[in-house]
């Protein structure tokens, strides 16, 4: 049995405005020291800084707990860590995205670690305060809410995350990562990926003022039974085997864009693949039995632009089956610029459509089987525009 570590042998002290930051990491500490253990966060209200977990550590937070930022930028730190994100390095993005020197500063972190878990009782919250940092990402973000890079076997479970003041979840180069029953709300992007691999995410709700999913060189990626709801991009995501079933994907927005304050929905799916940085052709996108309600368009891939972030590896394949797809209001992009990319729907009902629904150039091949187009859609492919209506049993554009 692993030893238990509770916060008030250490002395922390609930509802009060004091930070804590010291008390939480000597029991986090203490829990290093001994090899791993749980530590855990009684009921109330708490103000931290930073705090760092080790390996084999739970940090078990009870029902009613509430961790609040400090409203201190000093308070917070990346321990000396720097992300694995290359264009973090990069002195043309540090200068166009306003990128800080301790860019991977947050609430809760963890580095070069293994058997890390967060588990939240019903009603446990980690507040970011929306914390403004003048010297921040773009001249306002704070830090991020959880930090964890390079870990191995991570369990995130059960709390909410609010008002991050920059990404909710920094999970960065990490294997074997399951997720489940999450709910962030507002803030930035809901779960940032890049370069991890073997993640499960299943029953989260996500109402972001971001990205809801984000990263690019993911690996062996499954969402499962998840509503996100988001003021930028459901998913802006690039790599092997990402997988999404189950899922619902509706628009508009309940909480604002952190930059432009829109409510609408950009992309279900938005390609990402960022040169400066590792990986591979992206393939095996997959949808299933998902429904997507409302936002501006089904995808944009649209290899070789810059400004979209898709300059490094192309996307092979996408493909919808068993999906529900109703009133997008602007017109899809598939489009591979001299590198091949196949669009498949399959099972799929189409309903109340723009015109064109989507449009492709001469790279990008659409599948279609056992489609409802219902009254009409229309596709605009290199070879002009192919108007479809009723159930489509298989057609190759």
């Amino acid at each position: 049995m692993s030893q238990l570590f509770s916060l008030t042998d250490f002395g922390a002290k609930p509802d009060t405005v004091a930070i804590q930051t010291e008390i939480f990491q000597h029991a986090l500490d203490a829990a290093r020291e001994a090899g791993g253990g749980e530590v855990i966060v009684p009921a109330g209200h708490f103000v931290i800084g930073s705090i760092r977990i080790y390996s084999h550590t739970t940090l078990r937070l009870s029902a009613g707990t509430h961790l609040e930022a400090s409203p201190r930028i000093a308070d917070f730190t990346s321990f000396g860590n720097r992300t694995h994100l290359a264009y973090a390095q990069e002195p043309f993005y540090i200068k166009d995205w306003h990128l800080p020197a301790d860019y991977f500063h947050a609430l809760i972190c963890a580095y070069d670690a293994e058997d890390i878990a967060v588990i939240g009782a019903p009603g446990a919250t980690i507040d970011g305060c929306d914390l403004r940092d003048d010297d921040g990402e773009e001249g306002f973000r704070g830090p991020m809410t959880l930090v964890f890079s390079a870990v191995k076997n991570l369990t995130l479970r059960g709390y909410t995350v609010v008002r991050s003041a920059n990404w909710a979840h920094v999970i960065d180069s990490c294997e074997n990562v399951q997720i489940r029953n999450i709910e962030v709300r507002g803030g930035h992007d809901g779960f940032n990926l890049h370069h991890s691999h073997h993640i499960e995410l299943s029953n989260c709700t996500l109402r972001t003022g971001d990205d809801c999913l984000a990263g690019y060189d993911v690996h062996d990626l499954t969402v499962a039974n998840t509503f996100m709801n988001s003021a930028c991009n459901n998913m802006r995501l690039g790599g092997v085997d990402l997988v999404f079933i189950n899922d619902t994907f509706l628009a508009p927005a309940a909480y604002p864009h952190r930059s432009s304050g829109r409510h609408d929905t950009l992309n279900a799916f938005m390609y990402y693949s960022l040169d400066k940085d590792s990986g591979e052709d992206g393939k095996n996108v997959s949808f299933s039995h998902c429904t997507l309600v409302g936002l501006d368009q089904l995808m944009y891939v649209h290899f070789g632009q810059q400004w979209a972030l898709q300059t490094h590896y192309p996307l092979r394949d996408i493909r919808f089956e068993d999906t529900t797809i109703t009133a997008m209001h602007q017109t899809a992009i598939a489009m591979g610029e001299g590198e091949p990319l196949t669009v498949t729907f399959k099972n799929v009902t189409i309903t109340d459509a723009p015109t064109p629904f989507l449009t492709t150039d001469a790279s990008a091949t659409v599948v279609l089987e056992n489609v409802d187009c219902g009254k009409g859609v229309t596709f605009e492919t290199a070879n002009g525009p192919r108007s479809l209506s009723g159930v489509v049993e298989r057609v190759t554009l």
